[in-house]
């Protein structure tokens, strides 16, 4: 770019006086100089044209264009569940956990702590715990199991261990879900009483990823809110029953549950171009499909041609044969695809 600006320059400067604008000569310098400037201005009114739509806006400003409908970026969410704390024999007398007890992973790459004080009764053996990952995000989430070292030693107490996956952390928003949330706002305007203002309230709430609005749930004057996100739970239902059923219509019964979850399991063969790990490549693979089923809709489809399109956004991608799911998928009105397992493999050579 600073070239074609030089050269411009540098013709009309010669048609102007009829001399050529030596690159040794002062006014060649000062033309370089004012072509690498005018490089930097176009740039930087590039980068101002991008910024000043939503379509194309990126972090700060995307979030200020967010801003303008009322919608915030959501923030990294730390995971959340149940531990149990153990001993062999039954306590002869209560034990109490205090708040602040740190647990980890026998890797110690992951920290947890206690969030309240539990006793663990004369003559029991176990008792339960709720704990909080010290770091927010998707990479506090731990399988079950998992969480077997306690870091800060309670006496008495002689194992801990969790029983379930503890799953509900959550990454901070990205770019492009909030911009999807963004536009979707545009297509759909809240006037207080319609499809768009309870979808709007709801997708409002932290851990809620997807929501889907269904009028007339159970006839005239009825709404039913479907929730699915990691932060989804039953306290998380009844606030937001209290909280947006003062806002409703009068007249209006609201009722707030939870999608049903249907585990899909997606299996793809690929072929990788010359120069390319199959390792490497399968690992985008598996990375693209998750960010795919991440952005499922209550009541989407699956298709094996969407799974395809994303496995062909990979570099290196060559083909790709889906092997599972065999058909389109389509679940009820209240359920939403969620993914058990992503294999892939290899695809035999022809």
């Amino acid at each position: 770019m600073t070239q074609d600006f030089l050269q411009k320059m540098q013709q009309r400067y010669e048609e102007l006086t009829g001399i050529p604008a030596d690159e040794a000569s002062d006014i060649g310098v000062r033309l370089r100089i004012l072509a690498e400037q005018l490089e930097l201005l176009y740039q930087q009114l590039e980068e101002e044209k991008k910024q000043a739509f939503a379509q194309t806006a990126t972090g700060l400003a995307l979030e200020q264009h967010a801003q303008q409908k009322g919608l915030q970026r959501r923030k990294a969410i730390a995971a959340q569940g149940e531990v149990i704390f153990s001993r062999t024999a039954a306590a002869d007398e209560p034990i109490v956990i205090p708040q602040g007890v740190f647990l980890t992973v026998p890797s110690g790459s992951i920290r947890y702590v206690t969030v309240q004080p539990v006793t663990l009764q004369a003559g029991q053996t176990q008792v339960k715990s709720v704990v909080r990952c010290q770091t927010a995000g998707k990479s506090g989430n731990v399988a079950a199991g998992s969480l077997t070292v306690m870091v800060t030693p309670v006496q008495g107490i002689a194992a801990v261990y969790n029983e379930q996956a503890i799953l509900s952390g959550e990454d901070a928003e990205g770019d492009e879900a909030l911009r999807q949330r963004l536009l979707d706002s545009f297509r759909q305007v809240s006037n207080g009483t319609n499809q768009a203002f309870y979808y709007d309230r709801a997708m409002s709430y932290p851990g809620v990823r997807c929501a889907k609005v269904i009028p007339r749930v159970n006839g005239v004057n009825t709404v039913g809110i479907l929730l699915h996100g990691a932060g989804v739970n039953e306290a998380l239902i009844a606030q937001m029953q209290e909280e947006i059923g003062q806002l409703k219509e009068i007249n209006v019964d609201l009722s707030i549950e939870k999608a049903k979850e249907k585990p899909q399991q997606i299996e793809v063969e690929i072929a990788v171009e010359d120069g390319y790990s199959f390792e490497d490549i399968s690992t985008l693979c598996q990375q693209a499909v998750g960010r795919m089923m991440e952005r499922q809709k209550i009541g989407q489809g699956l298709f094996p041609a969407l799974v395809c399109r994303e496995i062909f956004t990979c570099e290196g991608v060559e083909n790709c044969r889906v092997k599972l799911p065999a058909q389109d998928l389509y679940p009820l009105s209240g359920e939403i695809f969620t993914l058990s397992d992503c294999k892939i493999s290899r695809m035999a050579k022809q």
